[in-house]
């Protein structure tokens, strides 16, 4: 869930990070076969005559939506906290897809995670893209979407940086894009997102906060830079939660907090999360991007946002 710098840039680096060569179209992404490894596809669907949104649910704090997986309907997860895009590795299984023989650790789902290398998953959003890769297949926790459907599937900043996404709160939709598909409105303020991350500030005070829209946590800051930001402050124990990889979070942090970016501050829930060394002092969750319709376009290094009443839907 990293590296969101303009498209062309960003898919070149994605690829060269996966050993394969890139070239960008207007509607269509391939990576090109290089030394016998595979091709990958992102094909935009066209919209005929409007928009074709698709049903989007955040009842669990985090937008989810549904895919097909090899033709089976299941649950995704849009997050730009993780670099990678992931599947379930027992679905993988049962679907017969490609696994790789050997685990590896990955940096993925905000986390350094068990993984094995998926091929050639074949991926569709309806009415909005089609996609065919290799991607990294995890035991994924036992975590079901707001209708029942179980999590399977997890888009990660790799393919999020060749996107425009746009998410409707207010009316529980989403629209996965080509760039500039879609013209922020005249009341949407612009916030400058580069390397995943924006110019933020905590109580007060500016931070360098990564985008985790996987997050229901509304703040994440690491150990050791909580006291620097929250001097007076002690600890208390809040509801414990489980991240989508699995890794149990810490349960300490502080309640009625303020955070944001630039004149968009709200009060939240922070959490103490190991330190990752990052440059990054933590990751700003979901929530903060609940407010009516939210514009997330990697390629203009932006993202807009339209402030209205918060969401009250149940954390993850």
């Amino acid at each position: 869930m990293n590296m969101l710098y303009a498209r062309a840039f960003f898919l070149g680096l994605a690829a060269l990070l996966m050993g394969r060569t890139a070239s960008l179209h207007a509607q269509e992404v391939t990576q090109s076969p290089e030394h016998g490894e595979e091709t990958v596809t992102l094909e935009f669907l066209p919209a005929r005559d409007s928009i074709n949104w698709l049903a989007m649910s955040t009842a669990r704090g985090a937008p989810t939506f549904r895919v097909r997986i090899d033709g089976v309907e299941v649950c995704g997860l849009f997050d730009t906290g993780s670099a990678r895009t992931i599947v379930d590795l027992d679905f993988a299984r049962e679907r017969g897809l490609r696994i790789s023989d050997f685990s590896r650790p990955a940096q993925a789902l905000g986390a350094e995670i068990s993984a094995r290398r998926v091929w050639a998953v074949p991926v569709e959003v309806p009415n909005q893209f089609r996609l065919q890769s290799s991607m990294f297949g995890i035991d994924m926790p036992d975590i079901a979407c707001a209708d029942g459907m179980p999590l399977k599937f997890v888009l990660g900043s790799e393919f999020i940086a060749v996107m425009q996404i746009v998410v409707d709160n207010t009316n529980k939709r989403i629209l996965f894009s080509a760039g500039g598909r879609v013209t922020p409105s005249g009341n949407m303020v612009r916030l400058d997102w580069q390397d995943n991350a924006v110019a933020g500030m905590v109580n007060g005070r500016p931070a360098r906060l990564k985008v985790d829209t996987g997050s229901a946590t509304d703040l994440l800051i690491e150990a050791a830079h909580m006291e620097s930001f929250f001097p007076d402050s002690v600890l208390i124990n809040l509801p414990a939660s489980t991240a989508a990889s699995g890794r149990r979070e810490e349960n300490t942090g502080l309640v009625d907090i303020e955070y944001g970016v630039g004149d968009h501050v709200i009060t939240g829930r922070v959490k103490r999360v190991s330190d990752n060394h990052d440059p990054a002092v933590g990751n700003i969750g979901y929530r903060f991007f609940s407010n009516g319709v939210t514009i997330f376009d990697a390629g203009q290094g932006a993202i807009w946002l339209q402030p209205q009443e918060l969401s009250d839907d149940e954390p993850l």
